[in-house]
């Protein structure tokens, strides 16, 4: 059936993205990163594009620069 558990799963964590970009850009953030779930999200708001994803274990010790932001989702 339609739609499958995984596409409305998907629909929501882009519903929660979504959110995260009108939050940083409400706050006149220019790059940011998203912490959602286990993932770090490195966003620039003006474009509302998704730069890079990093998973929690691979960010440990790593230093995300020109970063402006952060937003908790």
């Amino acid at each position: 059936s339609f739609p499958t558990r995984r596409s409305s799963d998907l629909r929501d964590d882009m519903n929660v993205i979504n959110n995260g970009f009108d939050l940083a850009k409400e706050k006149g953030a220019k790059n940011a990163v998203f912490i959602y779930k286990d993932v770090a999200l490195i966003a620039n708001i003006k474009n509302r594009t998704i730069i890079t994803a990093v998973e929690k274990e691979r960010a440990e010790n790593n230093v995300f620069t020109n970063i402006d932001s952060v937003v908790i989702l």
